[in-house]
C-alpha cells in the first residue's frame, strides 16, 4: 500500500471549507457561475432564507442535545471514576506512623502507606462521515449526531476531528477558465495498491477551533443539512433545493481510500494532541467503490500507471496486500472470489489498526428495518428445526426494530453497528403529551416509546463513552 500521502491536496482544513461555505453565500459576485440567472433582489432573499433557517436548525439541535450531552458526560464522568478506583492501589512506605505505635503489640500494620492512583490516559475521536449521493435521507441526522458528539467532546475536553470523506473529480476549472487535472491523493511507487486515488477528507469540525470558528462551522453544518433535507420535497417554498459549493455536493464512496488516507489523518491528530488512545469512526451507508489496481511505472501516462496490470480480481487465485511497516500480509481474496473494492475494505481496515494501535467502530445506516432489509443481517444457526429457526428469526427482527440498531459481526471493525436511519432523524427531547384522561398502561407505554427513543438517538455517544472508558486508566 502507499506508504505517503498528498496531505496538501488529500486533506481540506476547516479554514479552508468554511470560508468557501461563506463565499458561495455572501456574494454573487464570488460565484457568476451558480448566480449569473439570479437578481440581486433574488440572491439577497435567498440568503436570508438560507441563514434564517440554519439558525433555527441550529438552535434547535443544541436545544435537543443538551439532555443527551449532559446525561453522557455524567456517564463518562461516573465510569471513569469507577474505573480509577477499581485500579486504585496502596502501597507501604517502611516509615512509622507514629497514630499507630499505641497498637505495634497486637497489629504489624504500623507503617504509612501511599495511595497509588493511576493517572488517566489522553483520548481522542477521528470521525469519519461518507458523504455521498446515497447518504441523502440521512445526511440530516448524520449532521445532528456529529454536532451532538462535539458538543460532548468540548464538555469533557477530549480532541476531536469530523471529516467527510469523497471523491475528488477528475478535473477542475482554473482562475484562467481552462481545466486541469485534480492532484492524486497518494504517491504512489511501482506494485502500490491504487484505489480512490483522488479521494478527499473534508474537515468541518475540530477541537482546533476558536468559539467564532466553531460557531460558524456549526452554523455552516446547518446550512448543508437543510439544503439536504429539502432535497427531498420536506421543504415546500421556492428556496427548498438551494444551491451549495460543489466541493459539498455528494459524490460517490471512495471508502478504501478514506481508510488509506485516515492513517494520515489519525497520526498526525495523535502527535499534534500527544494523545495516547485514538478512536476513529466510520460512518456510512454502503460499501466501498471504484476499482483496484497495481501501479505500473512502466506505463506511459500517469493514468495508464495507476491503471497498469488491471484489475488484481482477474486472477484465478489468492491474493495478499503486503504491509511493509508490520510485515504482515492480509488476505484480500481466496480461490479467485471476485471482491472488487469490497473485500479490500476489512484488510484495509487492519492494516490501519495494526500500524496505529487504535479502535475503529463501524456505523452502517440502513434507511428502514423492514423484514426485506434485516432478514441478510439475521446471525446464522445451524443444526435447528425450520419452526425454531422461524421463530429466532421473528424475534430477533422484532427486538431490532424496537431498538432502532444492532451489532453485526464485520472483519476490520473492532464493532459494527447498523442503525436505523430514520432513528437519527426524530425528535427525542419533545413533550410526553400525557394527557389527564389517559389510562396509566398508556401512559406507561408512551414513557418507554420516549425512553428507547433516547436511547436508539445516544447509541453513537454511548459506544464512544464506552470505549474510552474500557481503559480509560493505565
Amino acid at each position: 500500500i502507499p506508504d505517503k500521502a498528498n496531505m496538501k491536496d488529500a486533506i481540506v482544513d476547516y479554514k479552508v471549507v468554511h470560508k468557501m461555505i461563506d463565499d458561495f453565500y455572501d456574494s454573487k459576485e464570488n460565484n457568476p457561475k451558480y448566480w449569473g440567472a439570479w437578481d440581486d433582489e433574488q440572491f439577497n432573499a435567498l440568503n436570508k432564507y438560507v441563514y434564517d433557517n440554519a439558525r433555527v436548525t441550529l438552535a434547535k439541535f443544541k436545544k435537543d442535545s443538551v439532555k443527551t450531552v449532559n446525561h453522557i458526560a455524567m456517564e463518562f464522568e461516573r465510569k471513569k471514576a469507577a474505573d480509577v478506583y477499581k485500579k486504585t492501589s496502596y502501597a507501604k512506605t517502611g516509615i512509622l506512623d507514629t497514630n499507630k505505635l499505641f497498637s505495634a503489640k497486637y497489629n504489624d500494620d504500623v507503617f504509612k502507606k501511599n495511595m497509588r492512583i493511576p493517572e488517566g490516559k489522553n483520548h481522542g475521536l477521528v470521525m469519519i462521515i461518507d458523504w455521498s449521493g446515497s447518504m441523502t435521507d440521512n445526511i440530516f441526522g448524520c449532521i445532528k449526531q456529529v454536532m451532538e458528539l462535539s458538543f460532548f467532546c468540548k464538555k469533557v475536553n477530549i480532541p476531536f476531528d469530523v471529516y467527510s470523506f469523497m471523491e475528488g473529480d477528475p478535473n477542475y476549472e482554473s482562475s484562467d477558465g481552462s481545466y486541469k487535472h485534480t492532484p492524486i491523493s497518494f504517491e504512489y511507487k511501482n506494485g502500490d495498491l491504487v484505489t480512490d486515488c483522488r479521494v478527499r477528507l473534508r474537515n468541518y469540525l475540530s477541537s482546533r477551533m476558536n468559539a467564532k470558528d466553531y460557531n460558524n462551522g456549526l452554523l455552516n453544518m446547518c446550512i448543508l443539512a437543510n439544503r439536504f433535507q429539502n432535497r427531498r420535497g420536506i421543504g415546500h417554498d421556492r428556496f427548498s433545493y438551494y444551491p451549495c459549493p460543489s466541493d459539498d455536493e455528494l459524490k460517490c464512496t471512495p471508502l478504501n481510500g478514506a481508510i488509506l488516507l485516515s492513517e494520515h489523518v489519525i497520526r498526525k491528530f495523535r502527535k499534534d494532541n500527544n494523545l495516547q488512545s485514538v478512536h476513529a469512526v466510520f460512518l456510512t451507508d454502503g460499501e466501498s467503490s471504484g476499482s483496484v489496481y497495481t501501479y505500473d511505472i512502466t506505463k506511459d501516462t500517469e493514468n495508464d500507471r495507476r491503471a497498469g496490470k488491471g484489475e488484481m480480481y482477474n486472477e484465478k487465485c489468492n491474493v495478499y496486500l503486503k504491509d511493509n511497516k508490520t510485515k504482515k500480509n492480509h488476505l484480500v481474496m481466496k480461490g479467485g472470489y471476485y471482491g472488487r473494492g469490497t473485500a479490500l475494505t476489512p484488510a484495509l481496515l487492519d492494516i490501519v489498526r495494526d500500524r496505529l494501535g487504535i479502535n475503529i467502530v463501524g456505523f452502517f445506516i440502513l434507511n428502514s428495518f423492514t423484514n426485506s432489509q434485516l432478514w441478510r443481517y439475521v446471525p446464522k444457526r445451524e443444526h435447528v428445526t425450520y419452526e425454531a429457526g422461524q421463530t429466532f428469526f421473528k424475534d430477533w427482527v422484532k427486538k431490532a426494530k424496537q431498538d432502532g440498531w444492532f451489532i453485526k459481526d464485520q472483519s476490520g471493525y473492532d464493532e459494527y453497528y447498523v442503525i436505523r436511519g430514520d432513528a437519527l432523524k426524530k425528535d427525542f427531547d419533545g413533550d410526553l403529551n400525557v394527557k389527564p384522561d389517559m389510562t396509566a398502561h398508556r401512559m406507561a407505554q408512551m414513557f418507554m416509546k420516549k425512553n428507547n427513543a433516547f436511547k436508539t438517538n445516544r447509541v453513537i455517544l454511548s459506544r464512544f463513552i464506552d470505549l474510552i472508558t474500557e481503559n480509560t486508566t493505565s
